[in-house]
């Protein structure tokens, strides 16, 4: 109210805005939708990342595992090759949620292309997904595949 305007003056003013509050009602209706959306992004977004993580661990680990010469054994390729890819889960921001090493398998494998065998390394990593919002945790896959095969060149 102003220093000049009477109570009268106000009340008719008041009236005269039948769509006053409306945009405060219209934001309430429009805001649980924007949140749904905001959240699903950042979700996803965060999944992709993650499998992203896990693929690149898992190629890591079987190029570490194929450093190694085969003459050495098939221990120390798979050794080299589950170290690497646990150190590039980890330098990465993907701590396992229990500790450990998040299911990764490593084997020596052979493989056959056009009638030749060669020896290789299969890496397999299986990372539990943790939703950073628990917003999508039921359209979003529970886990984090990752598969890479490299031999012995």
């Amino acid at each position: 109210m102003s220093l000049f305007t009477t109570p009268q003056q106000s009340a008719r003013k008041r009236s005269r805005n039948p769509q006053r509050g409306a945009a405060a009602v219209e934001f309430a209706l429009v805001l649980p939708l924007f949140l749904a959306l905001l959240m699903g992004t950042i979700d996803y977004g965060y999944f992709f990342f993650s499998d992203q993580i896990a693929t690149n661990a898992a190629r890591e680990g079987a190029r570490a595992g194929t450093l190694v010469p085969p003459a050495a054994g098939a221990g120390a390729a798979t050794g080299a090759a589950s170290a690497a890819a646990s150190a590039y889960l980890a330098a990465n921001g993907l701590g396992c949620p229990g500790g450990g090493t998040c299911g990764i398998t490593t084997t020596p494998i052979d493989v056959t292309d056009a009638g030749m065998t060669t020896p290789a390394i299969d890496v397999v990593i299986d990372y539990q997904f943790v939703s950073l919002t628990g917003f999508t945790q039921i359209i979003l896959p529970a886990k984090v595949h990752a598969h890479a095969v490299m031999r012995w060149q």
